[in-house]
């Protein structure tokens, strides 16, 4: 795994980086309902 630091933190950037997060919390965490993903 190579590890990547960005030098600018876009809003599409983030917008990608809490994808990624909300799919792996969905993918390992079913017991969470949509309401607690959603607030965290």
């Amino acid at each position: 795994m190579k590890i990547y630091e960005a030098a600018e933190r876009t809003p599409q950037l983030s917008e990608n980086l809490l994808n990624i997060w909300e799919d792996s919390v969905r993918a390992m965490h079913h017991f969470l309902s949509d309401t607690e993903v959603k607030a965290n």
